[in-house]
Order: C-alpha cells, then structure tokens, then sequence
C-alpha cells in the first residue's frame, strides 16, 4: 500500500496543475460504494491470494480512494472544490480536526502508542475519506438526492435478505464461512462463530441481514428511515416517490425482526424531530392559513408524544422479558463501572483502542465486550474527547434543523430529514459501540454540508436571474 500511494503521488504530481478531475467517475465509484458496503457483508473477505483480504467493498473503496487521491494532489480545480466546500462547514471541520488530533495525543500517551495509533486510523481514516470524496464530487441537489436514494434501496435489498434469513432461522451467510473466506486467526473467534452469537433472546431469532450484529442492521434502518420519508412525500419522480413509500413499511418490518429495542427508540425521535421540523416550517413560512394551523397542531402534538415516547423508552429500557431485563441490567453495571474508571483518567483516557479492555466486561460472553461508543471514546479519549464528540454530532443537527425552517420547498425538507437520521444515528450509540455504519454517518454529514451550500437563501438570491422592465417605447413592451 504504501509503494501504490507514492506511486499515485509521484503521478499526480508530474500531471499539469489546470488538469481537470474526472467528477464523474469517481461519483459512481461512490454511488456503487453506497449500495455494495450494506449488500456485501463485511467479513466475506477472500483471503486466498497474498496480501491483503479481498471483497468488492473493498475493491470499489481503494479504486476511488486512489482515483481521489490521484486528482486531489494533481488537480487545482479539484483541491479548489473541496476547500471551498469544507470553508461551507467550517466549525464542524474545526471540531473533526480536533478530533483526530486529541485522539492522537491520547494515542501517544497510552501504554501501548503504536497500537492506539494503527486503531485511531483504522477507525476514522475510511468514514473522513468517504466525507471528503462526496464533497469533492457531489455536485449539486440532484447528486445528494441520489444519493439518499441509494441509501434508501441498499436498506431494501437488506431488509429483503433480513426476511429470507427469518425464514430461514439461519444466517444466509454462515456456510460460506469460514471454507470459502477463510477469517480469523489462532487464539481468536472465527467470523462463522461470531455469526451465531447473540441471534436468539426469549426464543425471538434476531435477524441481522448483512450486517455483523442485530443491532447494527437496526442502526441503519433508522439511519434510512427519514431519507425513505423524504422521498415518499417530496421526489419529484413518480419511481423515487414509489421506492420511499414501498421503503418505509420495509423499514419497519426489518425493525422488527432484528428485535433491538434501541433502533425503535431512534426511529421513534427521529420521526418526532421531523415532524417538530415540519411543524415549525409551516408555521414559519406561513405559505397559507391552513397549513399554518397544521403546524401549530404538530407543534402541539410533538411534546406530548415526546413524553409519551419518554414513558415507552423507559419501559423498553427497563426491560419486558427476561432477556430484555438481563441486558438492561448488564448495560447498567457496565455504565457503573466504565463511569468509575473514566473520572480515574479524565484528562486522556486509555488511548484508543483500550475500552474494551479497560472495562474488562464479560456479560455472558467469551470476549470483552463494551455496549456504548460515548462509553468507549471517554474511555479511550477522556472527558475531553467526549465533549469533542458530542459536539461534533451536535452542531450539524443543530445546524440542519435551524436552517431548514428557513428555506422553503424541499431544500429545507431535505436538510430536516438528514438531521433527523444523525438524531437517530446518535440516539443507538448510546447502547452500541461497534463503528460499522460510522462511514455512512460520515455520508451524511457531506450531504448535509452539500444541503446548506446549495439551498442558502443568499445562493438561491445569486442563482435567480434578475428580471428587466421593458421601457414604454421598446418594441417588446405590451399594455
């Protein structure tokens, strides 16, 4: 890998600086990245050749990080793009890098810093180049609605596997490994025995599609729920209008089978700040009377349904069987003792790569385990990496509802409804610390910052053309 980067950099240098990049091929390596990173699983990996693991996913992510690459060091116009794009999102740009950068001094000062270094980079380095790739090549509303809709379709064809797999009882998956992907090393848990951990609570199979756990499936079907919402009620095709409402009971019916019971309580705020969102938009833009009425009445029923959801949540996090009971109970415990040993180390933390291993879990399992991804950054980056976190979720959430009530029409739909996903996304890491999804969050994020450039009142102002008054005595004036 890295002869083929100073290869590509070699190259790319020795191009013409006014060479202009290839958007359109890099584009569809991303919308091809969309659809096969939730269809292929992850850990079907060929391993029968040297080097590295083989899958598609894999292919069709270092062809576009060496395409990007390639363009980004030997094209102008392409850097251009892309800083004019990150000077759009500047605080959470300012916040990412903070970040990466506390996560690395926290690295240096683990007990083991080379090792903390290889897992801050191995987590972060594919869902920020996913980030910059969009940005780079994304060029308009049309991209990001395409976009959305093949996050929509992939969370189908999951859900359509999801259903195979309830039928069956079985991962659709499990006979291909490990004799034709060969995983897993000496001391450790192969890929086919982690298949079958954890799929069965209260006699209930939990479907977990393509994805490596139930609860990760769930987490993007939240993740894609809002987007099927939005195409439903404002695609301008009558097909993309047909996928969102053929989309939506999918979603829930896949909810349902993975039987997760934080997935339900994303949905359930997400769907709750969308339709706060569009209350508000109506009631704001006051585009006629009866649709400001609507919207005081969502803005009316929103709080009561918040605490109704508040009550249910409460109920569900408590537990309604026993298995339910039993895991709310090891969440618990682990809350308790990952909470005593971050104030230990407040400042740093353990260094990434150390919260499984620092809490020292084992609820009923053979390996460590850690149940929440704010537990394990506080662990892993202390108190400060925590607060940089949450602030990176907060400000682009924020950011997107506050600026959807301003926008008429479907930008501002738009942005409410990918704020609304990263509200769900944020809402299943509280009780979920595996990172799967977290480069499709990162997706999010770009189409979000592509959302406020493209649908900002003052850029709408510049892009409509100025309209010029016949004089009297001109040919074209009329009475």
């Amino acid at each position: 890998f890295l002869i083929a980067g100073a290869v590509v950099v070699l190259l790319a240098l020795l191009m013409s600086a006014g060479a202009r990049a290839p958007r359109a091929g890099i584009r569809y390596l991303l919308f091809t990245w969309v659809v096969v990173s939730v269809v292929w699983p992850h850990y079907l990996t060929f391993r029968g050749l040297p080097g590295p693991g083989v899958n598609p996913i894999r292919l069709v992510y270092w062809s576009m990080a060496a395409l990007w690459f390639f363009w980004f060091v030997g094209s102008k116009e392409f850097r251009h793009q892309l800083l004019a794009r990150l000077s759009t999102f500047r605080p959470f740009v300012i916040l990412l890098s903070a970040y990466l950068v506390w996560g690395l001094i926290c690295s240096v000062f683990s007990k083991l810093p080379f090792v903390s270094i290889y897992h801050s980079i191995q987590l972060m380095a594919g869902p920020v180049l996913i980030f910059l790739v969009a940005l780079s090549c994304l060029r308009d509303r049309q991209d990001v609605d395409r976009v959305l809709l093949l996050v929509v379709i992939a969370a189908i064809l999951a859900v359509v596997v999801g259903l195979v797999e309830a039928v069956k009882q079985k991962n659709l998956f499990y006979d291909l490994v490990p004799s034709l992907f060969p995983q897993g090393g000496e001391g450790e848990l192969s890929w086919a025995e982690q298949l079958i951990r954890d799929k069965s609570r209260d006699g209930n199979y939990r479907v977990m599609s393509t994805f490596v756990h139930p609860l990760t499936f769930g987490e993007y079907l939240a993740l894609s729920l809002p987007l099927a919402i939005f195409m439903a009620g404002y695609a301008v095709k009558a097909t993309r209008r047909m996928i969102g409402f053929i989309a939506i009971p999918l979603i829930f019916i896949g909810l349902y089978i993975c039987h997760t019971r934080s997935p339900l309580l994303a949905v359930g705020m997400a769907v709750l700040g969308l339709v706060g969102s569009l209350g508000v938009r109506a009631v704001r833009q006051r585009a006629s009377f009866s649709a400001a009425i609507a919207g005081f009445f969502f803005l009316v029923a929103v709080p009561i349904a918040a605490v109704a959801l508040i009550v249910v949540g409460l109920e569900m996090s408590a537990g309604r069987t026993i298995g339910e009971v039993g895991s709310s109970s090891a969440r618990l415990v682990m809350f308790q003792r990952g909470g005593t040993l971050v104030f230990e180390q407040p400042l740093l933390g353990y260094g990434p790569g150390f919260a499984a291993v620092t809490l020292g879990f084992l609820p009923g399992f053979t390996s460590l385990t850690i149940d929440s991804y704010y537990l394990s950054v506080a662990l892993e980056s202390g108190l400060p990496g925590l607060l940089v976190f949450f602030a990176m979720l907060a400000y682009p959430i924020g950011k997107g509802l506050a600026t959807s009530a301003r926008i008429p029409g479907i930008d501002g739909a738009r942005l409410a409804v990918i704020a609304v996903s990263l509200l769900g996304f944020a809402v299943v890491k509280l009780v979920l610390s595996q990172p799967d999804n977290l480069a499709a969050v990162f997706l999010m994020l770009a189409l979000l910052c592509i959302s406020l450039e493209v649908g900002s009142p003052a850029k709408a102002e510049r892009e409509t053309p100025t309209p010029v008054r016949a004089r009297k005595w001109s040919p074209e004036y009329r009475d």
